[in-house]
């Protein structure tokens, strides 16, 4: 490989670098304002968005092939004011993973984050839900009638990229408590 074409990358890599940290750092300012920041998987398309839960409104957006991306877009519209900043990506998105929050969510499963007022710490909340199986693979019915266990890993940190690491190292914690009715679908 060229000399030219290695520095033409890692100055390409470099730039993008800089955009997710800017796009982290906008996210962490929505944060300590008390916005709430959560994600999931639309098509093979990654979604962050930012709300406001005291105005019950959207103040940031971002729908992107990688989470990565999506953060940077989010930041972008919160920043500028814009409660949604949506580029024309195909549908497809793409299916291998950049990051491990990105694998899980092409799992189908969510994440949240938020600012604790009493610790001032960010919370960084990895969701799952999965459904209720028995060993021969049937649906089982919990006591209140839902097939499905949810679970978190909760993470803390001084800024979301390290509650992000926090959660991923976090235990399981069972939302809901699950007592098995054995009913079958």
């Amino acid at each position: 490989m060229s000399k030219e074409l290695v520095n033409r990358v890692s100055r390409k890599d470099d730039a993008e670098r800089r955009r997710i940290t800017e796009g982290l750092r906008q996210i962490d300012v929505a944060l300590n304002e008390g916005k709430v920041v959560g994600g999931f998987k639309r098509g093979n398309l990654r979604v962050v968005y930012i709300d406001d839960p005291k105005k019950n409104e959207r103040r940031g957006f971002g729908e992107c092939p990688a989470v990565e991306l999506a953060f940077v877009e989010a930041g972008q519209s919160f920043k500028k004011g814009l409660g949604s900043s949506r580029r024309p990506y195909s549908t497809d998105g793409v299916l291998f993973p950049a990051s491990p929050l990105d694998a899980w969510l092409l799992e189908g499963k969510k994440f949240g984050s938020y600012k604790n007022p009493e610790t001032n710490q960010i919370v960084f909340e990895l969701f799952k839900t999965e459904l209720l199986e028995d060993e021969n693979g049937r649906i089982v019915l919990n006591a209140k009638g839902v097939g499905v266990r949810k679970t978190v890993k909760r993470g803390l940190g001084g800024n979301i990229s390290e509650a992000m690491k926090d959660a991923f190292n976090a235990p399981v914690i069972d939302l809901e408590e699950t007592h098995p009715k054995y009913f079958y679908l």
